[in-house]
């Protein structure tokens, strides 16, 4: 299987603005069939919903205080535990097999 990194687009803030006053350019820049990895600034529902409708496949790191009763249709959660440190991590992500 071959695997390609895509490092053409950055968007460089320096934490002037937040991560999603760049949305729109941030879902512009997801190519096809390529999973947006992102950190938990992402995770606002109205930003997911904007990709689940543009199609694109993404991974983001959930904030312990997000509402997660999600639509399983469009998202799922995923639960892990590191052992070393005793924490609970939570990603969201698409559906085994969706593309939006």
């Amino acid at each position: 299987m071959k695997h390609e990194v895509f490092t053409s687009e950055a968007v460089i803030s320096f934490g002037k603005r937040h991560d999603l006053s760049f949305q729109e350019e941030v879902i512009e820049m997801i190519p096809e069939n390529v999973i947006a990895i992102m950190e938990r600034a992402f995770a606002i529902w109205k930003f997911l919903d904007k990709l689940y409708e543009a199609k694109k496949l993404f991974v983001v790191g959930i904030k312990n205080n997000m509402r997660t009763e999600v639509n399983h249709r469009r998202y799922r959660i995923v639960h892990f535990w590191n052992i070393e440190s005793k924490r609970e991590f939570q990603i969201l992500t698409n559906p085994s097999g969706s593309h939006g």
